[in-house]
């Protein structure tokens, strides 16, 4: 293979306000991800202001601070490359202001495979990040930023081409920003002038999935962010997605993820550091190489 990664460490870390990782360097690439909150990051002296979404990409020994605002939660990914990829990810920008749909799920997935550690998840670890980069290479970079260009979308669905295709893409992008409301299907099939049953079986037709299916499992994944990065109750995650019973709402999510949601919770929710490489060089002796340190108000 052209290009090799080797992850060695993820870490999810909050910083409250007037909390910071005070300016240091790696041998190594350093990415931070926004999961909620906001922050200032410091690459090379510029200053980066970031929030949900946000990607901060610092490459090797390039000084670098995290600075906490207002409860700044983040998922940090630490790895290494063959010189080829090394020169490739060293001329991206600092800074992607809010990764598309697509690149949140493989950032997410890399710490989700890190906790359940089933069998050869450091190659899964490492194949996720690779695709991240692959898919930043494919932005063009404007000053610290990497842009999106406008003819790029990405669905981590697989949908049919033809002119049909085009008209349930109106109606996924319509489901993604009315997530958090009830969604009925008949409902949706007379917002876009169908009747029910034939819209079920475009819909079918184009995604592969029934409708029902697509929102069950568009929804488990807005819940699984939630749990990730809100610190809201599965209570509160079951009320805000729009269901009227909680017992209901686990029983889908168990459904979709396998596991019930009070566990992905409990696995997910927490702030630690896993090395995926115990045996590396660059593995530190505690659970973060730096303190978090605490600005003093000035008198």
């Amino acid at each position: 293979m052209k290009y090799n990664i080797d992850v060695h460490r993820i870490a999810k870390q909050l910083k409250n306000k007037d909390e910071y990782i005070d300016l240091h360097t790696h041998p190594f690439f350093h990415y931070v991800y926004t999961l909620n909150g906001v922050g200032m990051v410091n690459v090379a002296n510029y200053q980066i202001p970031v929030k949900q979404r946000t990607l901060t990409m610092v490459p090797p020994e390039t000084t670098h601070a995290i600075y906490g605002i207002d409860r700044l939660s983040t998922m940090e990914v630490k790895f290494s490359c063959n010189p080829q990829l090394t020169a490739l990810a060293s001329g991206f920008g600092y800074c992607i202001q809010e990764v598309n749909g697509y690149e949140d799920f493989l950032i997410k997935d890399v710490f989700s495979e890190a906790i359940k550690s089933h069998s050869l998840f450091e190659e899964m670890t490492n194949v996720r990040i690779l695709e991240l980069l692959i898919r930043i290479a494919r932005r063009y970079r404007d000053g610290i930023y990497m842009r999106l260009p406008n003819n790029m979308e990405y669905n981590t669905f697989a949908l049919q081409e033809g002119v049909e295709s085009d008209k349930i893409r109106v109606v996924l992008r319509h489901i993604d920003c009315n997530i958090e409301r009830p969604l009925r299907i008949s409902e949706l099939a007379a917002e876009f002038g169908y009747c029910k049953n034939y819209f079920s079986a475009l819909f079918k037709k184009v995604v592969n999935y029934s409708p029902s299916h697509y929102i069950a499992i568009k929804k488990v994944e807005k819940a699984k962010e939630l749990m990730l990065s809100s610190g809201m109750s599965i209570t509160e995650v079951s009320r805000y997605l729009g269901y009227e019973s909680v017992h209901y709402f686990s029983r889908i999510f168990k459904k979709i993820t396998g596991v019930p949601p009070i566990r992905y919770s409990s696995r997910h929710n927490i702030h630690k550091a896993i090395d995926i490489l115990p045996d590396s060089v660059y593995a530190p002796k505690t659970d973060h190489e730096l303190p978090i340190k605490h600005m003093h108000p000035i008198p």
